[in-house]
């Protein structure tokens, strides 16, 4: 049985996007605008052909139908996408939980506490309510 050989997706792309300038890509389904973002992005390893960057070049790619991990959270779904910044992130985000969470201190401090007195400003100072 012959091997079916898969189409090209792209021949002769040349893309120079000026400084400071975004790019949008515009064609009929199948014309391989996904391969070529997918292949800058580095998602793919490309058949033939290089890519280029100069200097402090960012590239994103968001797929159309991206996959997550069942098991994770929202927030661990987008601290993946974030590169280095994603253990900055996941301290800042453990750091804020754990101040959030009441502790015998805290309790202690705000047992007296009514919103129609002023007995918030005594729980704030650390002094006692009675």
């Amino acid at each position: 049985m012959p091997r079916l050989r898969t189409p090209r997706a792209l021949g002769q792309c040349r893309l120079r996007p000026g400084t400071g300038e975004a790019v949008g890509l515009i064609g009929r389904n199948g014309a391989g605008k996904s391969s070529l973002l997918k292949g800058i992005a580095g998602a793919v390893q490309l058949d033939d052909g290089r890519i280029n960057t100069k200097g402090d070049v960012k590239v994103a790619y968001v797929p159309q139908e991206p996959e997550f991990n069942p098991e994770h959270t929202v927030f661990e779904a987008v601290a993946e996408g974030l590169g280095e910044l994603k253990a900055l992130l996941t301290d800042y985000h453990k750091v804020t939980q754990q101040l959030t969470r009441p502790t015998p201190t805290t309790n202690r401090r705000w047992r007296g506490w009514k919103p129609s007195s002023t007995s918030w400003k005594r729980a704030a100072a650390g002094s006692s309510t009675r």
